[in-house]
């Protein structure tokens, strides 16, 4: 009953109630216009359901769906460049050490060949 049929939904309702506990003449005529009533009621409800209702939540819930979807990449962006800096963050330090270490060691070796070279 969204999508603008709330405003339908009583007077459809009593109608509905009147003609279902209204007793029918027994001529045919009365009987054949309460049946069109009843299945114009119902091709309508189909119609309106069919054009109006259906297409509405459709495109409510792709709407929907592509905020979500939206978001989810922004997130998984975000995660994925975090990721990203840490690992340049520690190779950076591990070069930063291995360079440290190699500086060390060269240093030295330096020490080492003058030493030897003095002796």
């Amino acid at each position: 009953m969204t999508y603008g049929m709330h405003h339908l939904a009583l007077p459809v309702s009593f109608s509905l109630f009147v003609i279902a506990t209204t007793e029918i003449p027994d001529h045919p005529l009365a009987a054949w216009g309460a049946g069109i009533t009843a299945t114009g009621a119902i091709l309508w409800w189909f119609w309106y359901t069919n054009t109006r209702t259906i297409p509405k939540l459709t495109d409510d819930y792709k709407k929907e769906l592509t905020e979500e979807r939206t978001m989810y990449r922004e997130l998984a962006e975000e995660n994925r460049n975090m990721y990203r800096e840490e690992m340049k963050a520690e190779r950076d330090s591990r070069e930063q050490g291995l360079q440290a270490m190699m500086d060390s060691w060269t240093s030295e070796m330096e020490k080492c060949r003058e030493t030897h070279r003095q002796n």
